[in-house]
């Protein structure tokens, strides 16, 4: 709407607004690390020897954030980290002199507008919420006014977190017809947990699409060897599957099942164990740290400002153990994690032992980080060299040249999720073949008659990859590519 671009231009700026994004995650990651050096201070746990916690912090976003999430896929995840690092730095600001009830009316404020972004951040803003007021740092006065003035406070942040929230559910809840957040969590539990059929084909076999019932609404089948989804009606879109995944879905249920539950947390366990790897020298720092603490005459101080800040990152980190985990869906919970328990552990240390340890632990991060962006380096510096059109554009040129145009309908053999040229092209995904080795089995006949059946639902164009030598006689047109796949057209009648 800002830009308007044109469809060459459209993904570049894509990219750039994601750039926009990370810079802003980059801005709420300061504010929340001047916080919490304010409260460090605060606590009197910093170290006199420099300001090693400043460095270590930009270290960890570099090395975690930057890895993790990245530039290059485009997804929420670099809003949520924008998001949980504003909330993390509003409660720090919590825990400071003069916080008073705009503070807390800002922090439901963010906690809202994480919503938007991530349904996911509605439970982990309830978490924080519960977590502030157990066991964020206040003034020294009488406990028991204390606490009821939080109370107080933390009711009001979770009335503006609940009135900023409350359009968006309104609006999914009636969208679904019943009370919903967001339907990712439903479906991700019908997936990984009670087992049912990720793959759109065997979902829509799994109902009985001839009979479905009034809340389902598969992807219709209208062919079965193989088999051919049609999906025309009612979702808009590029590519309807993948826009709105909780509709053709809707007949999925969640239902508990505590032996599967156990299953598919410790499978997510093992994928926390994997992601450990690139941590060792946290790990090792942390290890180092905590035993120097134990020895005798050790300093006895440990801050509380921390234990807030380390149990949200671990109610997040065990919301999503409950179901499927990635790097990127916890990564800002895992940087708080370690910016919180390193406070911790060397409030307890010498700074002669602190430093050295610090040192060498930003050393190990930024030399893995370094080699990291040089190979990146090397990449863009060779796409720069030896440029070429990237194959989604290359192969939309070739579908207009064919005579396709704005708001045509197609169908795709195999999955239309990267068919990006579709979008470049305004074209409509309304149907997909599965299963491409079974297509290109199909006799001539078999061929002809799925031709005239994708031709009844406004299909002009079938598109398949890699056709081979001995596929049934038709009058395939084949694309232009810069890449290895190779993609044919079936012109329709």
């Amino acid at each position: 709407m800002v830009f308007r671009p044109s469809p060459h231009q459209e993904f570049p700026v894509v990219h750039l607004v994601n750039f926009g994004i990370f810079v802003f995650a980059l801005w709420t990651f300061s504010c929340f690390l001047r916080n919490w050096l304010r409260l460090q201070h605060r606590e009197q746990v910093s170290s006199p020897g420099g300001n090693w916690l400043t460095s270590f912090s930009f270290c960890i976003f570099l090395a975690i954030i930057t890895r993790s999430i990245g530039l290059d896929l485009v997804t929420p995840d670099l809003w949520v980290a924008a998001m949980v690092f504003l909330a993390a730095a509003v409660s720090c600001r919590l825990a400071l002199p003069a916080a008073n009830w705009k503070h807390y009316g800002l922090l439901g404020l963010v906690l809202g507008a994480g919503y938007y972004v991530k349904a996911a951040l509605l439970p982990i803003g309830c978490a924080l919420l519960l977590l502030l007021f157990l066991f964020l740092p206040h003034e020294e006065r009488e406990e028991g006014i204390e606490r009821r003035r939080r109370f107080f406070l933390l009711g009001f942040s979770l009335m503006i977190f609940a009135v900023v929230a409350a359009p968006l559910v309104t609006l999914m809840s009636s969208r679904v017809g019943r009370l919903s957040i967001g339907e990712a969590g439903r479906l991700n539990y019908a997936w990984w947990v009670n087992g049912s059929p990720q793959d759109f084909a065997a979902w829509s076999e799994s109902i009985s699409p001839a009979y479905p019932g009034p809340d389902q609404h598969p992807p219709r089948v209208i062919w079965r060897k193989p088999a051919v989804l049609e999906f025309a009606s009612p979702i808009a879109g590029t590519y309807p599957l993948g826009y709105d995944p909780g509709y053709w879905y809707s007949g999925a249920k969640a239902r508990i099942d505590l032996k599967k539950q156990i299953v598919t947390t410790m499978g997510v366990l093992r994928d926390y164990l994997s992601m450990c790897k690139p941590m060792m020298p946290l790990f090792g720092g942390a290890i180092t740290l905590f035993a120097f603490g134990m020895r005798p005459g050790a300093k006895a101080a440990t801050p509380r400002d921390a234990w807030w800040l380390i149990g949200w990152a671990l109610a997040a980190c065990f919301m999503y153990a409950l179901l499927l985990v990635e790097w990127r869906y916890v990564a800002a919970f895992i940087a708080l994690f370690w910016l919180g328990l390193f406070p911790i552990l060397t409030s307890r240390v010498e700074t002669r032992v602190v430093l050295p340890v610090s040192a060498t632990v930003i050393a190990t991060l930024m030399l893995s980080f370094l080699g990291f962006l040089a190979l990146q380096g090397v990449h863009v510096a060779r796409d720069s060299i030896h440029p070429r059109p990237p194959d989604y554009e290359v192969a939309a040129l070739g579908l207009r040249a064919l005579g396709l145009k704005d708001g045509d309908r197609v169908a795709v053999v195999g999955t239309g999720f990267e068919c990006y040229y579709a979008r470049y092209d305004r074209l409509r995904i309304v149907a997909e073949i599965p299963d491409e080795r079974e297509f290109w089995h199909m006799s001539a006949p078999g061929l002809r008659t799925l031709e005239g059946l994708l031709a009844a639902s406004g299909v002009k164009a079938l598109v398949a990859p890699n056709r081979p030598e001995d596929a049934a006689g038709a009058d395939w047109k084949d694309l232009p590519a810069s890449g290895s796949e190779r993609m044919s057209v079936l012109l329709l009648p």
